[in-house]
């Protein structure tokens, strides 16, 4: 079983490592039935799983892995990323906030986070979780413009809109998105004035 183990996980970290995820994903499964209560194998297919598109499959693998080690805060951090783009906001934003009881000043999921808890309307919590962040990104000036557009101050939205943008010019659609869009639908603004350098 030993040799056995050792040529997969050569075999996965290979594989891995050419990015060939459909023998990632083989290895990852021939080293699960030789050690099927790693929490830490479970969570690498599930990573594999990930980068292959199969989200369902992925999330079950890092579910797997947080049922054999609760404190597999990565697990817990990748099913939170999986949960919000299928639009489980809820379960997505609890296990963010259980990876930030441990994680405190990590802040892609400080930034997550918050924009969950923008996306469920809760504003205070979005705040709290903004107020944490200490990088001036440009997702992060996003995301206090569309906090700012929901409190209904414009200008500091436009003002933020434009920072974000001059910091990053790839952000314009993005931007023109909250610019015009809002919680209660659309904004009847110039959404183009953040573009112009006045």
């Amino acid at each position: 079983m030993n040799e056995a183990f050792q040529d997969n996980l050569q075999l996965f970290t290979r594989a891995v490592s050419h990015q060939d995820w459909e023998t990632a994903e083989k290895a990852a499964r021939s080293l699960l039935r030789l050690a099927p209560e790693s929490a830490g194998l479970h969570y690498n297919l599930g990573l594999v799983l990930k980068h292959k598109g199969k989200l369902e499959d992925a999330s079950s693998a890092f579910r797997s892995a947080l049922n054999m080690d609760k404190t597999h805060q990565k697990a817990r951090f990748e099913l939170g990323c999986i949960l919000t783009d299928q639009d489980k906001l809820q379960e997505a934003l609890s296990c963010f906030t259980g990876y930030i009881a441990t994680n405190a000043d990590d802040e892609d999921a400080l930034l997550n986070a918050a924009r969950i808890a923008l996306r469920l309307g809760d504003l205070d919590l979005a705040s709290q979780y903004a107020s944490r962040l200490i990088r001036a990104g440009g997702d992060q000036l996003l995301l206090q413009a569309e906090l700012s557009r929901e409190e209904g101050d414009v200008q500091a939205m436009l003002h933020q809109l434009k920072q974000a943008v001059r910091h990053d010019p790839g952000l314009k659609a993005a931007a023109l998105k909250i610019a015009t869009q809002g919680a209660a639908g659309r904004m009847p603004l110039d959404a183009n004035c953040f573009l112009r350098s006045d």
